[in-house]
């Protein structure tokens, strides 16, 4: 592999193996080394989940911003039309508090991209440091349901449930996220049935299309995760 931020799909396992490797103990909100692991066994099969998780990293290139600036494009495009789209349909008090949260999400996305600029180099060295063995990951629990690598800014989580899926999370620090709240007004100027179709037409969309930009909320932190 030419460049730790290639997109080669062949891996270094020996470089990988070099990593240092503890099992977790639970200190306050995270994960830290409490002993050293040296099994071949239990290694190999926490080497499989970094594989995994780069590849998936590599995958998406999430240290770009990419994502973030095309979601703003889509929220902005939102914004320009919805009084195209609900004139007619939904009256003034409605399409101004429907401006009102597309207005709170986009401030969200414009403070996530400042953010994200500034830290996102530390998702490539993290990346660098486990693909040449520099990196400290730590296994959580017994039977490897778990690892974490911990960076200044950046949290990797590998996750692998009793059904074999794996989960690949991104913790930001000092980043929260966000609960932005619909107003009762939507209801107090619509039928039952109005709302319900208003609910799954307009706003599950629009809250759709803002997970695919901050994931979800883990105890009040913004976390970007993929299955």
């Amino acid at each position: 592999m030419s460049s730790a931020l290639g997109q080669s799909t062949v891996f270094n396992t020996e470089l990988l193996r070099k990593n240092h490797f503890c099992m977790g103990k639970r200190r306050s909100k995270r994960y830290v080394c409490s002993s050293e692991v040296d099994e071949p066994n239990i290694i190999n099969n926490v080497v499989e989940l970094i594989i995994e998780a780069i590849r998936r990293i590599w995958h998406w290139r999430v240290w770009d911003l990419w994502w973030v600036e095309e979601w703003m494009d889509k929220l902005l495009i939102i914004y320009n039309n919805v009084e195209v789209w609900l004139r007619g349909k939904y009256g003034e008090e409605v399409i101004n508090n429907i401006l009102r949260l597309v207005d709170e999400f986009i401030s969200y996305n414009e403070r996530l991209w400042k953010y994200w600029h500034d830290v996102s180099n530390e998702v490539k060295r993290l990346i660098e440091d486990l693909v040449s063995g520099r990196a400290e990951v730590i296994i959580r629990g017994n039977d490897i349901s778990g690892i974490s690598v911990h960076g200044k800014y950046i949290t990797l989580s590998v996750d692998k449930a009793s059904n074999d899926s794996i989960m690949v999370q991104l913790k930001l620090k000092g980043f929260e996220s966000v609960i932005i709240e619909v107003l009762d007004v939507f209801m107090k100027t619509m039928s039952r049935e109005e709302y319900a179709k208003f609910v799954n037409g307009v706003l599950r969309a629009l809250r759709g299309g803002f997970d695919e930009t901050d994931g979800f909320n883990e105890r009040g932190k913004a976390t970007m995760g993929t299955t």
